[in-house]
C-alpha cells in the first residue's frame, strides 16, 4: 500500500515535469527517480526487519516449548529416581533385617546340624536315625533357603526331638566341653574385636552426639560393657555381629577397619604382692576374662605366684634366631637372642633381670627392645619376658594378644624365675653389701648401677693386666650384670664416682675398701645400686697373674717360632724361585734358539707392512690393521707426524684357524710422534698380530692391541688356541 502511494505521487511529479522545459524536466525526473529508489529501499529494509522479528519470536517460542518439555522430562526422571531409590532403600532395609535375623538364628542352627550329624556318624545304628535324618534334612533345607523364621522353627523342632534322647545328651555334653576349651581360645580374638568395636562406637558418639545412629550405638556399647565383665563367646559373637551390622548400616565400615587394633592402657586392678594366680581367682573384669580364657596351653602363664617372671620363646617359623634342634634342645643361631618385655614400661632393673636370666645360655648378643612389646609384633622376637603380675594389671586386649600367640603355638614356655628365688637373690645381694660395709671380706668386687653405658670403670693401682684378664674371662657374666658388652676403663675412685653420676659408668670394679666408700656416697645421694655376686679373691688374682705370665711366655715362644719359620720358609722359597727362574731361562733360550729365524721372519713381515702403510707405500694398508690406521689418520689431522719406529719380537707360535695350525707372529712397535706446531713429542706402543696361511698364500686374523691391553690380547690367544714357541710360562 505504501509503495503504491509512493508510485502515485511519482506519477504526479512526472506529469508536472512534462509542462516544464525539457532540461528542467530531465533534472527533476532524475531527482524523482532517486527519491523513488530510496523509498523502495526503505520499504525493503522494513520488510527484512519484520521478517527477522517474526523469526526471532518463533525461535523464542520454540525455546520456551523445548525448556518446558525438558522441565517435564526432568520432573519425570526425578520422580522415577526417587521411586527407584525408595524401592532400593526399602529393599536394603529388608535385606538388613533379614541379615540380622539370619545372624541371630543361623549359628545355633548350624551348630545343631553339626552336632546331630556327628552323633549319627558315631551311632549309625541308632533306632531314631531315620527320624533324626528327616528332621536334619528339613533344617538343612531351610538354612540353605535362608528364611530366618523357617530356620528358627525347624531348629526348635529338631532340638526338642533330640533332647529327649539321653545318648544324644551325653554326646552333646562332651561336645560342649570340647567347645568350651575351643571357645576359650577363640575368646581372645572375640574380646579384642569387641574392645575395638566399643572404642570405635564411643569415638563416633563423641564426635557426632546428635547423629541418628547415636541411640543405637549407645545400646550396643552397653551390651559390650556387660560382656566385658564376664565375656562369653556364645553371647559375644552375635553381639559383635550386631555391632558390625550397625557400623555397616551407618556407612562406617572402612573407618572402622582403619581404626587402631590395640587399645591404649585403660587401668586395672593390681594383684597384691606375694599373692597367687592359681585358678586365676583375681577380682575385676580382667581377672574374670582371664579365667574364661584359661587353657592347657596358656596355663604356664596364668597359674602360679604373681611374683614369678616367665620367659617364653618363639616357636613359630618367623623366629629370628631361636629354634629346637634335632635333639629337642632350644638353641639360638649366631648366639643371638632378641628380647622384648611384656609390660607397659621398661626400666633398667627389668633389662638387667632379662640379661641375667638368659646369660647361662652362652649368648654373645642379647638384644633387648628398649620399649615394651608391641602387640602386633610379638613374632618378631625370640624371647618374651612376662611378669605374671603384669597379666592382671595390663589392659586385657594387650594381654589377650599374647594369649593368642600362645594358643596358636607361636610361643611356648622357656623358663620361669620363681619369686621366692628372686627374693632370696635379693637377700644375698644385701648380705654382700653388709660384708663390704663391715670390711669382712678381702678382694675385688663389682658394684652395678642403673645405667646402660656399657663401661666398667676399673679402680686398681697394681696388677692391671691380671685384673683385666679376670674381667675378660668373666665377660659374659659381667655383660649380664650391666646389660651390655663390657668396655673396661681404668680410672681413679673419684673419677669412677663422677662417671656414675654422669651415666658414664655402668659398674665400678674396685677393692672392698673402695666399694665401701662408693656405696656410702651412692646411698647418701639416693643413687640405686647393687653388689654383684662376682668377687675376685686374692687367690683368684694370683692365679690370673700366673696364667698371664705363662700365656705371655707361650706367646713369646710362639712368636719366635713363627718368625724363625717365616725366615726359613722365605729362604727356601727364594732358592726355589731362583732355581725355577734359572730353569725357565734355559728352556726359553733353547726355545728361541730353535725358532728364532722363523719368529724374526714372521714379525719382520708384519713390521714392514705396518711401516709401508705408515709411509703410504702399501696399496691398502688399512685393510689389515684398520683401528691403527684410523687412529693415525686422526692424529695427522692435528699435525702429528711419525718421527721414529722401533720394533721387536713380542711373541711367536702357532694358532688354530678352522682346524688348521697356522704360524702366528706378534710384533711390538714403539712409535714416536712429533708435532711441529705444538713443539711436542708423544710415544705410543702397539702390538700387531696376524696368522700366516702359507697353504693359501693369505694372512688371517690381523689384529692390533695397545701394549696395555693385556686382557684383550689374552682373549685373542685363548680364542685361537695360541701355543707359544717363544716364551716359557
Amino acid at each position: 500500500m505504501t509503495g503504491r502511494r509512493a508510485l502515485a505521487g511519482g506519477c504526479v511529479v512526472v506529469a508536472m515535469f512534462v509542462l516544464a522545459p525539457v532540461s528542467t524536466a530531465r533534472a527533476q525526473l532524475g531527482i524523482m527517480n532517486q527519491v523513488l529508489d530510496h523509498a523502495i529501499q526503505m520499504q525493503r529494509h522494513q520488510q527484512y526487519r519484520d521478517q527477522e522479528d517474526r523469526a526471532a519470536a518463533r525461535a523464542q517460542q520454540n525455546r520456551a516449548a523445548a525448556a518446558e518439555r525438558e522441565r517435564k522430562a526432568e520432573q519425570g526422571r526425578q520422580a522415577a529416581e526417587k521411586k527407584a531409590e525408595d524401592k532400593r532403600q526399602a529393599a536394603e532395609a529388608a535385606a538388613r533385617q533379614r541379615e540380622a535375623a539370619l545372624a541371630r538364628v543361623s549359628p545355633p542352627a548350624e551348630q545343631l546340624i553339626t552336632e546331630v550329624s556327628d552323633f549319627l556318624k558315631a551311632n549309625p545304628s541308632h533306632p531314631n536315625m531315620l527320624k533324626y535324618v528327616e528332621a536334619l534334612s528339613g533344617l538343612g533345607r531351610v538354612v540353605r533357603d535362608g528364611d530366618p523364621a523357617a530356620i528358627e522353627k525347624q531348629t526348635l523342632s529338631l532340638s526338642q526331638l533330640v533332647q529327649k534322647d539321653s545318648a544324644f545328651s551325653d554326646f552333646a555334653a562332651q561336645r560342649a566341653e570340647v567347645r568350651r576349651v575351643e571357645n576359650a581360645r577363640n575368646l581372645v580374638d572375640a574380646i579384642e574385636l569387641a574392645d575395638r568395636q566399643k572404642r570405635f562406637l564411643l569415638a563416633e558418639i563423641a564426635q557426632n552426639p546428635t547423629a541418628s545412629t547415636t541411640e543405637r550405638f549407645l545400646d550396643l556399647v552397653k551390651g559390650l560393657d556387660e560382656q566385658a565383665t564376664r565375656p562369653n563367646l556364645d553371647q559375644l559373637k552375635p553381639l559383635s555381629a550386631q555391632v558390625d551390622l550397625a557400623i555397616r548400616q551407618a556407612g562406617l565400615r572402612n573407618a572402622f577397619l582403619a581404626a587402631p587394633s590395640v587399645a591404649a592402657a585403660q587401668g586395672s586392678l593390681p594383684v597384691g604382692s606375694g599373692g597367687t594366680a592359681t585358678g586365676v581367682t583375681t577380682n575385676g573384669k580382667d581377672g574374670a576374662a582371664l579365667a574364661n580364657a584359661l587353657t592347657e596351653k596358656n596355663r604356664f602363664l596364668l597359674e602360679g605366684s604373681v611374683d614369678d617372671v616367665i620367659f617364653a620363646y618363639n616357636a613359630s617359623s618367623t623366629a629370628p634366631h631361636v629354634l629346637k634342634n634335632l635333639k629337642g634342645d632350644i638353641v639360638f643361631e649366631k648366639k643371638t637372642a632378641s628380647v622384648c618385655l611384656f609390660q607397659k614400661s621398661v626400666d633398667v632393673p627389668d633389662v638387667t633381670l632379662a640379661r641375667r636370666a638368659l646369660s647361662p645360655m652362652a649368648l654373645e648378643a642379647i638384644l633387648i627392645e628398649p620399649t615394651p612389646c608391641v602387640a602386633d609384633r610379638l613374632q618378631t622376637f625370640d624371647v618374651i619376658m612376662i611378669r605374671r603380675a603384669a597379666l592382671f594389671r595390663e589392659d586385657q586386649v594387650y594381654v589377650f594378644a599374647l594369649l593368642k600367640q600362645v594358643e596358636i603355638g607361636a610361643y611356648a614356655p622357656l623358663m620361669t624365675l620363681s619369686g621366692t628365688d628372686m627374693a632370696a637373690q635379693s637377700g644375698d645381694a644385701g648380705r654382700r653389701l653388709e660384708a663390704i660395709e663391715q670390711q669382712s671380706r678381702e678382694g675385688f668386687g663389682l658394684l652395678v648401677v642403673n645405667n646402660i653405658s656399657g663401661t666398667v670403670c676399673v679402680v686398681v693401682e697394681e696388677q692391671r693386666e691380671a685384673h683385666q684378664k679376670v674381667l675378660r674371662d668373666w665377660q659374659p657374666q659381667v655383660a649380664a650384670e650391666i646389660s651390655a658388652p663390657p668396655k673396661l676403663n681404668f680410672v681413679s675412685l673419684d673419677t669412677a664416682f663422677a662417671g656414675v653420676k654422669r651415666a658414664q659408668c655402668a659398674a665400678i670394679y674396685a677393692d672392698a675398701a673402695g666399694l665401701k666408700g662408693l656405696a656410702a656416697a651412692l646411698k647418701r645421694d639416693g643413687t640405686p645400686f647393687q653388689v654383684s655376686a662376682l668377687w675376685v679373691d686374692p687367690g683368684v688374682l694370683a692365679d690370673a697373674s700366673q696364667r698371664l705370665t705363662a700365656e705371655q711366655a707361650a706367646a713369646d715362644r710362639q712368636a719366635y717360632e713363627l718368625r724363625r719359620a717365616l725366615v726359613e720358609n722365605a729362604s727356601v722359597a727364594a732358592l726355589r724361585e731362583a732355581d725355577e727362574a734359572k730353569t725357565k731361562a734355559g728352556m726359553q733360550a733353547a726355545l728361541r734358539a730353535k725358532h728364532g729365524r722363523q719368529a724374526q721372519a714372521a714379525t719382520t713381515l708384519i713390521a714392514n707392512d705396518v711401516k709401508l702403510g705408515i709411509d703410504g707405500k702399501l696399496d691398502s694398508p688399512g685393510l689389515q690393521f684398520v683401528p691403527f690406521f684410523d687412529w693415525l689418520a686422526e692424529r695427522r689431522k692435528d699435525r702429528w707426524e711419525v718421527f721414529s719406529i722401533n720394533t721387536e719380537i713380542f711373541e711367536y707360535g702357532t694358532a688354530n684357524w678352522k682346524g688348521r695350525s697356522l704360524e702366528a707372529g706378534l710384533v711390538k712397535l714403539d712409535i714416536r710422534l712429533r708435532n711441529q706446531v705444538l713443539g711436542e713429542y708423544r710415544s705410543f706402543c702397539f702390538v700387531f698380530s696376524r696368522l700366516a696361511d702359507s697353504e693359501f698364500q693369505m694372512v688371517r686374523e690381523p689384529r692390533v692391541f695397545g701394549c696395555d691391553e693385556a686382557a684383550s690380547l689374552s682373549r685373542w690367544k685363548t680364542a685361537l688356541q695360541f701355543a707359544s714357541l717363544w716364551t716359557v710360562e
